[in-house]
């Protein structure tokens, strides 16, 4: 008589904004056997009181995920790639973050790492990060600065909504362009939507949803559709 126990397959559940999303994220899970994974508006498949090993979901959910998954181990995949969506996400106790386009192995990938207590970093959000490290921090004021000079206002109306002398305002812009490594003020200004450190214009910077939808190859954009 053998009396080796079966392993506890890992209980994965699904919550995507995006329905096509979450028919790409369970299609990569079904064929691995230590993988029990199930669209949390369907419902687990046994519900035998166990909660979720891991999350797999979208930003905004992970930021407000349901009591019932608050000791589930997170990974998000989302199309937003800025430094600070990262910062955010794993201060808000993310443990992991994959990018849409990535191949649905890599989501198996992660998973298993968040069931062993890793973290796991899409390759690109892992060298972003590591450049955000690099990078001198802007200081409160400093941001607050950066955010009225990415909107277009004049040193004198920025001046003037912080209460501070304009002179001041000129050295917080001289430091700002130092630390971003920026040439002009509109090069700073790109440089601060890039990252994510002060939020203007642009649909995806507004919350909309993302347009990226998985294929054949891997959780991957339309064909004709942009980011």
């Amino acid at each position: 008589m053998n009396d080796t126990a079966t392993p506890a397959r890992l209980r994965v559940r699904i919550q995507h904004a995006e329905p096509l999303v979450e028919l790409g994220l369970l299609t990569a899970f079904k064929p691995h056997e230590d993988l029990e994974a199930w669209l949390a508006a369907e419902g687990a498949p046994a519900d035998d009181g166990r909660p979720p090993d891991v999350l797999v979901t979208d930003l905004p959910t992970a930021l407000d995920r349901p009591a019932s998954c608050r000791q589930a181990r997170v990974l998000v995949v989302t199309h937003r790639d800025r430094e600070q969506d990262v910062k955010t996400a794993l201060s808000q106790g993310v443990h992991g973050y994959l990018l849409l386009g990535c191949p649905l192995q890599e989501v198996v990938q992660g998973v298993r790492a968040l069931a062993r207590g890793e973290r796991y970093l899409a390759a690109p959000i892992a060298r972003r990060m590591a450049e955000c490290l690099a990078h001198e921090p802007l200081t409160p004021r400093e941001v607050e600065v950066l955010r009225r000079l990415t909107s277009g206002c004049s040193n004198k109306v920025i001046a003037n909504e912080l209460t501070i002398a304009v002179g001041t305002v000129k050295v917080h812009v001289k430091a700002i362009m130092s630390k971003l490594e920026a040439d002009c003020r509109t090069h700073a200004a790109s440089i601060a939507v890039q990252r994510g450190l002060c939020d203007h214009g642009g649909p995806q910077r507004r919350g909309l949803p993302s347009r990226r939808w998985p294929s054949a190859a891997g959780l991957a954009p339309a064909h004709g559709m942009s980011r």
